[in-house]
């Protein structure tokens, strides 16, 4: 009797403990027991990879197909062989937190920028990357379908973030070798930083509305905007290149834009710039090529830039602005067209205060080293022309209500009327 129980007591023991001993996370295919989890087959229906079962490791190319949602628990870390690829033609949702971020990694203990491919979005289902970190992949994300990504890090890759980015908020790109954001679509986005990239910081071939942002430190511009948008409240400094590069109607307000290796603000299109401070910058502060589109700048501080404060072809409206101690002409309009000026102050630049043609009125031209105004001009209203070290006016125009004097070597050579 006794042998009898010991046989059963050994069945039982038997059938229970492959029970005890696996924690296969359930709905994780390819699960291999041990510290990780292989993941080797495709994803064909919903799935769950568990924290329990991290690190989830690509060993292989893997598909989420078009009828699955692969949900991704916080604190899960994923890696992937070199050369592989997360192609979600279904769903992702990968949603961290503050404390348990979702990782995407390389499996190579030494591992370099491009080592794997990317996360791949072709779906139709969602797409949710929250409290996420990606690193060292060729794409961080490539978005083929349009997507949204928040409070997430994309570093060490080749490019941050390639494609149809709708709406990005408290994302950063940083420390990738291209650009940190290459964006195909509209973009939203705020409180966000783009730096130390080693192209640019942000392109974007549609439009862009940028709000609390901060481009900065990367390798090429900061900025580039193909079809313009609006940008405020932002800081664009130390890139290489410009701080924006602007090839569509643009409005920038309340921004910092300073300490680039070219100019400030390049622009191919009309700008509208409020409220902003442009200053250290290498190149011009403001440079305006080719441009039918009016100018306009308005409570601004130009200030210390390499070259002109503002260099344009286009027509310019510039009002309370203090353009100031730059290394060129204070503002130069090209190609005959008019420039408006009113309640601002010139004052100090290398060379001539203003440069061109247009009307001038309740502002200060004073202490410049060229000629304080130099072209055909009305001027008026209580304006102040004053030690400018190259002349005060010489031009054509009308001067009335304004004091010019105390310029050297002269005061006015011009055709006044």
């Amino acid at each position: 009797m006794l042998k009898k129980e010991i046989i059963i007591l050994g069945i039982l023991i038997a059938l229970i403990l492959p029970i005890t001993l696996s924690n296969k996370p359930v709905n994780s295919p390819g699960y291999v027991q041990g510290e990780s989890t292989e993941v080797s087959d495709d994803i064909t229906e919903d799935t769950t990879w568990y924290l329990a079962g991290s690190p989830y490791i690509l060993v292989k190319d893997i598909k989420v197909y078009t009828a699955a949602l692969l949900t991704i628990e916080p604190g899960v870390v994923v890696k992937f062989a070199n050369g592989t690829e997360l192609y979600v033609a279904g769903g992702l949702k990968a949603r961290g937190n503050t404390t348990h971020p979702i990782t995407f990694t390389s499996n190579f203990t030494t591992p370099t920028p491009g080592i794997w491919d990317s996360v791949i979005f072709d779906g139709i289902k969602e797409f949710v990357i929250d409290y996420v970190l990606i690193e060292y992949a060729s794409i961080g994300i490539k978005l083929v379908s349009v997507a949204n990504i928040s409070n997430s890090v994309i570093s060490n890759c080749n490019t941050g973030v390639q494609g149809k980015l709708n709406y990005a908020n408290n994302l950063t790109a940083t420390d990738n070798t291209s650009n940190g954001l290459s964006i195909t679509s509209s973009l939203r986005i705020e409180n966000s930083n783009a730096s130390h990239n080693d192209g640019h910081g942000i392109t974007v071939t549609a439009t862009i509305d940028m709000n609390n942002c901060t481009v900065s430190n990367n390798n090429k511009t900061g900025v580039v905007l193909s079809n313009g948008g609006y940008i405020q409240n932002s800081c664009i400094i130390g890139n290489s290149g410009n701080g924006t590069s602007i090839f569509g109607p643009t409005t920038i307000k309340n921004s910092t834009i300073s300490d680039n290796g070219g100019d400030g603000i390049w622009a191919r299109s009309g700008i509208s710039i409020t409220e902003c401070t442009i200053i250290g910058n290498k190149g011009n502060g403001v440079k305006s090529n080719f441009v039918d589109e009016k100018a306009t700048i308005k409570y601004s501080t130009i200030s210390s830039n390499g070259g002109d404060g503002i260099s344009t072809n286009a027509s310019l409206e510039i009002e309370r602005c203090d353009i100031s101690y730059n290394n060129g002409n204070g503002v130069i309009v090209h190609n005959n067209v008019n420039m408006s000026v009113s309640a601002s102050n010139i004052q100090n630049n290398t060379l001539t205060g203003l440069s061109g043609r247009g009307h001038v009125s309740y502002s200060n031209v004073s202490g410049n080293s060229g000629c304080g105004i130099m072209g055909n001009f009305t001027v008026e209203s209580f304006t102040n022309i004053t030690w400018n070290q190259g002349g005060g006016f010489n031009g054509t125009g009308r001067i009335f209500r304004s004091s010019i004097f105390n310029n050297t070597p002269y005061d006015a050579i011009a055709d006044i009327w």
